[in-house]
């Protein structure tokens, strides 16, 4: 469900366009969801925030908590 509303999102804030998202969970930091181009960069699923917050800092990036 997440990740259906992350792609609703995207056509509406110009912030997410074209650039991989993720979203974290507010309990341990692990990614819950990410976009496709994610997916294409290499992060892969349920990783620890703190593992690939250097490599999201590094790109042009979105990322929320929720």
């Amino acid at each position: 469900m997440v990740i259906r509303l992350l792609l609703c999102e995207q056509p509406f804030d110009p912030t997410l366009r074209d650039k991989p998202v993720v979203v974290l969970s507010n309990n341990d930091g692990c990614m819950i969801a990410c976009s496709a181009l994610t997916k294409e960069v290499g992060i892969k699923m349920r990783c620890p925030w703190h593992l690939i917050r250097e490599e999201i800092r590094g790109r042009s990036m979105a990322m929320t908590l929720r």
